[in-house]
This record gives structure tokens, C-alpha cells and sequence, in this order.
């Protein structure tokens, strides 16, 4: 198996350019408060080994980014594929297949229109951690402008909270999930996105057919557990970035139409203007001022229904890469407050760290954050490249 393994490296570095990389990430998550249930702690340490490999040949290329988590909380154990995905490129289109991470969207405070790939919203609350979604697709390069089709075949649960995970302030999620459809995770998913720009103006505009990432929590008739529903949707989604000069206006926006709830208007919009050498100094800074807003208070589109969102970004533009961003999203009917900084920073080319400061004032039980109440956290983190 060994010499099996060395012979296809080798032949993948046969004649093609090629680019490795691995990464060692050691986490502390230390939280403000007691936990809520027994299983819980207070303190958490897991550990993080990353992969990423590329190999390049005329029209070929091949991206493999596998990830391995070991950590005291239960949820994030796990081996898994960020990527595993083949190109074949022509002169104005592509071909893929495999495993892949896709990103869609321009704002900050969420991302609405970012719907092919599921999260691990235990790992990271601001929903940055992706799970790797099996794809088949085509790119078609039109000037300025792209057209990409997707089918997805495969539908990946969200990561749900172990009996010992933070933050998760709720009962136990327990069973098996449920599913609108009869395929449950073989059911089919599709999506399409035009983007491009015309002039200043950046947009993307997309539809997308298939299983909802964000699942409904179901209490069971005993009111001791939930458990997770995922409904059928079709969604069309629209995301633009304006650029004049030192200002950016950024919007995204999506209609939802699922089959068994209401449908779902949801927007995030704002501003954000830079102030560039402060003082005749290499640092950057940056404010922002966004709103949120969903039409339907049930919906699972945007769990921020009336919010708006103010936040500070500070860049060094050094050796170092040092930067620290601020943000506040402020409940208009309930007067909730969310509090997120972040900050990291670059010791050697090979050492770096992160830290990460979540705080939540959740305030009534009608919030679609209440399961966050009492569970804010710091966390550091400090990545070698090996």
C-alpha cells in the first residue's frame, strides 16, 4: 500500500508544476461563563492539521486540501475534505469535478448569498469554516463576465453540537435528522450564478434549487430534545459591490420560496469607506455601517431579522500583517448585542496568531440567537507551517 501510495505521487509530479503546503493549528477556546449543562466545560483545547497540495499541467490542474481536527470537544473530531477537486481548462471555459469550497458574497456582517457549501458553525460562529461539497460544474468565461453551473449531488449536514460542545446553550440535539425529501442526502441540488463587473459596479446573480443549509431545530414531544429538519427551497440571490474611490457599497439579497414555510425576503446592505496612511504611517483603516433585515421571523435564511452592524478594520500593511477588526450588531427590536473582534498577526513566514473575542447580550427568548446566550468566548490560536 505504501509503495503504492509513493507511486502516484510520483506520477503526479510527473512533468507538472506542483505547490505543497501543511499547517499545525493549536486552539485554546476559553468561555466567559459556566456552562449550561454537565457534559460542558468551561475550557477547551483542540488541535487543527491542514493540507494543501496542487499540481498543474497544461490543462489539468488538481487541488487536494484535506483537514484533520482532534479536540475535547466532541463535535470537532473529525477527518475531512475542504477540497479534492480536478479542472480541465480550454480557452474560455472550464470543467470540474470533486470536492470543492465555493464562496459568494461582498458584505461583512453575513454572507446570504454564499448557499453551495455547509459550515461548521462549531467551529466558527461567524460561519467561515467550510465543509468540502461534492460537485460536478462548468465555468464559461464571457469577457468581463462568468457563467457557472453547479450540480451538487451530495448534501452535507450541518456540524450539530455534542453533548459536551460550546457554545450551545439549548437542549441536546439527539436521532437522525430529518428531510423534505425522499433522497435525504441523495437528493439532487442544482444552482447557477452569472457575475462579473461594468465598470465600478461588481455584481453576482444566482438561483439555486435543493436542500436548505440551514436546518430547523425541532423539540421533540417530550420538550427534552431537538432535532434537526431540512426543507426543500428554491432561492434567488443577487450580491453587488460598488467601488468609488475609498468607498465601497455593498449589497446582498435573497428571495426564498421553500415549499412547506413562508417565503423568505432577506437583505444585507451597507458602506464601508478606507482611510488610507494614517498619519503618514503604512496602517490602513476602515468603517463600516451595515444593515439586516428578513421579512420573516421564522425564516432560517438570516438570523439577524432587524440588526445593524458597525465595525472598525485596522491594517499595518507590514512584514507582520498585523490587523484587528471590531464589530457590533445591535438588535433594533430587542436591543441584542453581538460583539466580535478579531485579531492576527504574522511572527515569521512560517508562525502566525489569531485571536478571536465573541460576546453575546441576548436579552428575550424570541431570539434566533438565544442559543448563544451566556457563551461568549476568547479564543487563540497559533499556526506553524510546516
Amino acid at each position: 500500500m505504501k509503495k503504492a501510495a509513493m507511486l502516484f505521487l510520483m506520477l503526479l509530479g510527473f512533468a507538472c508544476r506542483s505547490w505543497a503546503s501543511v499547517s499545525v493549528e493549536l486552539f485554546n477556546r476559553h468561555f466567559f461563563e459556566p456552562p449550561s449543562m454537565p457534559a460542558q466545560d468551561k475550557n477547551y483545547f483542540s488541535a487543527e492539521i491542514k493540507g494543501e497540495w496542487s499540481w498543474q499541467w497544461d490543462h489539468v490542474d488538481l487541488t487536494f486540501e484535506p483537514i484533520v481536527s482532534v479536540a475535547e470537544d466532541d463535535a470537532l473530531n473529525y477527518f475531512d475534505f475542504q477540497q479534492l477537486l480536478l479542472h480541465y481548462r480550454l480557452a474560455s471555459s472550464e470543467f470540474f469535478a470533486g470536492i470543492g469550497t465555493v464562496f459568494w458574497g461582498v458584505t461583512e456582517s453575513y454572507h446570504l448569498t454564499d448557499i453551495v457549501n455547509q459550515v461548521n458553525l462549531v467551529a466558527d460562529i461567524s460561519r467561515e469554516h467550510k465543509r468540502g461539497q461534492p460537485m460536478v460544474g462548468y465555468r464559461r468565461y464571457l469577457g468581463d463576465h462568468s457563467l457557472e453551473l453547479y450540480w451538487l449531488p451530495y448534501f452535507r449536514e450541518q456540524v450539530s453540537a455534542e453533548k459536551n460542545s460550546r457554545p450551545w446553550n439549548n437542549l441536546p440535539i439527539t436521532g437522525d435528522p430529518e428531510y423534505e425529501r425522499g433522497g435525504e442526502q441523495w437528493s439532487q441540488d442544482a444552482a447557477i450564478r452569472l457575475s462579473g463587473f461594468v465598470e465600478s459596479v461588481d455584481y453576482g446573480i444566482s438561483y439555486f434549487y435543493g436542500t436548505e443549509r440551514n436546518p430547523l431545530f425541532l423539540i421533540n414531544p417530550s420538550g427534552t430534545a431537538l432535532t434537526t429538519r431540512y426543507i426543500k427551497t428554491n432561492k434567488f440571490a443577487l450580491d453587488s459591490q460598488i467601488t468609488l474611490d475609498s468607498t465601497l457599497i455593498k449589497a446582498e439579497m435573497i428571495y426564498s420560496l421553500p415549499e412547506t414555510q413562508d417565503n423568505e425576503f432577506a437583505i444585507v446592505s451597507g458602506i464601508e469607506h478606507g482611510f488610507y496612511g494614517l498619519a503618514d504611517t503604512d496602517y490602513d483603516a476602515s468603517v463600516f455601517l451595515e444593515g439586516l433585515y428578513s421579512n420573516n421571523r421564522q425564516g432560517v435564511a438570516l438570523p439577524y431579522k432587524q440588526h445593524v452592524m458597525i465595525g472598525l478594520r485596522l491594517d499595518s500593511n507590514n512584514e507582520s500583517s498585523s490587523n484587528v477588526m471590531f464589530s457590533l450588531i445591535n438588535d433594533i427590536d430587542n436591543n441584542d448585542r453581538t460583539i466580535y473582534i478579531n485579531s492576527q498577526h504574522r511572527f515569521t513566514n512560517k508562525l502566525s496568531a489569531e485571536v478571536d473575542v465573541w460576546y453575546f447580550d441576548i436579552r428575550k427568548k424570541s431570539s434566533d440567537l438565544l442559543y448563544l446566550k451566556q457563551e461568549g468566548y476568547i479564543q487563540l490560536g497559533i499556526k506553524y507551517y510546516l
